[in-house]
């Protein structure tokens, strides 16, 4: 059973919403993301999967641990010298 959150009132399940977002629109483009990443509490986290209680888990500045800008299908860090560079479509020594 997929594991479910809350964000403000809506409850949601932790799925990728749109796929088609991740895809290159041609080849050679980067598909540009942000991923940040919080520190999470280990009972509240284990409460959330079992669903034995209503869990709210703030991601919020408090518990930010990173934030990181790359591309998707190239797996490479952001910089000025990528962004004009071609995606190579894959990352580098796949």
């Amino acid at each position: 059973m997929p594991m479910q959150y809350t964000v403000g009132p809506t409850r949601y399940q932790a799925l990728r919403a749109n796929e088609q977002l991740l895809e290159q629109t041609r080849p050679g483009e980067h598909v540009w993301i942000a991923i940040a990443t919080w520190r999470m509490d280990p009972e509240k986290l284990l409460a959330a999967h079992k669903q034995t209680e209503d869990v709210t888990m703030h991601w919020d500045a408090e518990n930010l641990a990173g934030f990181y800008t790359g591309c998707y299908v190239c797996e490479e860090q952001f910089s000025e010298r990528l962004y004009y560079r071609k995606c190579p479509g894959e990352p580098r020594g796949a």
